[in-house]
């Protein structure tokens, strides 16, 4: 969407979910929960569908600085879910 907002590393920066007219379920930003085990992330979209976990051992982690600088939810690809 033009003016949606910058063009960083060929990713788009500043996006708004705003942009999207109908039918965004979930908004999940990897920059929202605190740095290390992910318990909840929680929904940005204004429909509360936050993501959960409550066992330890199946958290993923935030972590920063991997993509262009910014952080990332890192599942292991076994047994890491919401």
């Amino acid at each position: 969407r033009p003016g949606a907002g910058k063009l960083v590393g060929g990713l788009q920066g500043q996006y708004r979910p705003g942009g999207i007219s109908t039918g965004l379920a979930q908004w999940l930003r990897a920059d929202q929960p605190a740095v290390g085990a992910v318990a909840t992330w929680t929904d940005l979209s204004g429909n509360a569908r936050n993501a959960t976990q409550a066992t330890v051992a199946n958290q993923p982690l935030r972590v920063n600085g991997v993509v262009n600088g910014q952080p990332v939810i890192r599942f292991d690809g076994g047994d890491d879910f919401l």
